[in-house]
């Protein structure tokens, strides 16, 4: 059950639903609404969605350990994964 949890969220998290759903389509303005929630939900899956509460203020962290920063990676994996699902939105 956790192996079909992790491919449906790695689904949303390399932005399949693009060629999948939107193959024989337009190009529409909303498809970045859709890369983003998908990235938001294949985040959430994979890395869990309670890790969402803690904001991505310090991403380094300098202040503390230089040589072992504090990374929270719900949202670095929210951030690369929105950079894949823009772009496969603009592809399809």
């Amino acid at each position: 059950m956790k192996t079909i949890k992790w491919l449906i969220g790695a689904f949303f998290f390399i932005g399949m639903p693009f060629p999948v759903i939107f193959t024989n389509q337009p190009h529409n303005w909303w498809y970045a609404f859709v890369g983003m929630a998908s990235a938001f939900i294949g985040s959430g899956i994979i890395f869990g969605f309670s890790n969402y509460k803690d904001r991505p203020y310090h991403f380094g962290d300098l202040s503390e350990n230089p040589i072992k920063p504090k990374i929270n990676q719900v949202w670095m994996g929210f951030f690369i994964s929105c950079i894949v699902n823009l772009f496969f939105a603009n592809m399809f």
